[in-house]
């Protein structure tokens, strides 16, 4: 591999390989765009949230991705959220397990909705509605 570039171009800051803008973090938008210019058909650009706990234990919470704004308050408020929960760390036993759960906010605080569990049941938490 060659060397990483950190570059500014007025609105952007960018990493790059010296050709291709790998991440780019638009500074007027805040938006964020990961780049990967491979043709071979394998998965494109990654985001690893890791958790690196020196005591794992069912029931962390090992990552999120929160979707926030402001209230008409100018309160900043977390209208909702997807997390992941570790149901196992029995490495040993090849039985490491999670749930994934998707929260909004309900009144004044997240409520998980839907829970995608690590056997492939799907729960809602509430009233599903299928068609509309």
């Amino acid at each position: 591999a060659g060397d990483i570039t950190l570059s500014a171009d007025g609105d952007n800051i960018n990493f790059d390989d010296g050709a291709t803008s790998r991440f780019e973090l638009g500074l007027a938008t805040g938006d964020v765009t990961m780049t990967d210019t491979a043709y071979d058909g394998a998965l494109g650009p990654e985001l690893t949230l890791y958790r690196n706990s020196s005591s794992p234990v069912a029931s962390d919470l090992i990552g999120a991705v929160s979707f926030a704004g402001e209230d008409d308050n100018d309160d900043n408020t977390t209208y909702a959220r997807i997390q992941v929960v570790i149901k196992n760390v029995d490495h040993a036993g090849g039985n490491e397990a999670a749930e994934m759960q998707l929260q909004t906010r309900v009144s004044s605080a997240l409520s998980t909705l839907l829970t995608i569990m690590s056997d492939g049941t799907v729960k809602t938490h509430g009233t599903l509605i299928i068609g509309g």
